[in-house]
C-alpha cells in the first residue's frame, strides 16, 4: 500500500468504469424418471431381515432370489 492509500484525507477519484454482470443463468429443471412398482431393477434385500408384505420378491447382494414369507414373522427367505 502507498502512503496516499492510507491517508483518510486523500480524495477518491471518480470511477469511470461501470461494472456490469452477465444475466444469471436460469437453472433448468428436468423431471426425474418416474419409478413404478414394476421397476426392472430388483429390490436388494438382506436374507432373514423382516419384510412388510408376504409375496414381495427381492435379491441379495450375492444374487440369491428371495421372497417375503412366514411362518411366523414375515422375513426374507429363499423361495
Amino acid at each position: 500500500m502507498t502512503a496516499m492509500e492510507d491517508s483518510p484525507d486523500s480524495p477518491t477519484p471518480p470511477s469511470s468504469v461501470v461494472e456490469t454482470s452477465a444475466p444469471a443463468a436460469t437453472p433448468t429443471r428436468t423431471k426425474a424418471p418416474a419409478t413404478s412398482a414394476t421397476s426392472s431393477a430388483p429390490r436388494l434385500v438382506t436374507a432373514g431381515a423382516f419384510c412388510d408384505t408376504a409375496g414381495q420378491t427381492g435379491v441379495t447382494k450375492g444374487g440369491t432370489a428371495m421372497v417375503c414369507k412366514g411362518p411366523g414373522d414375515l422375513r426374507w427367505r429363499r423361495p
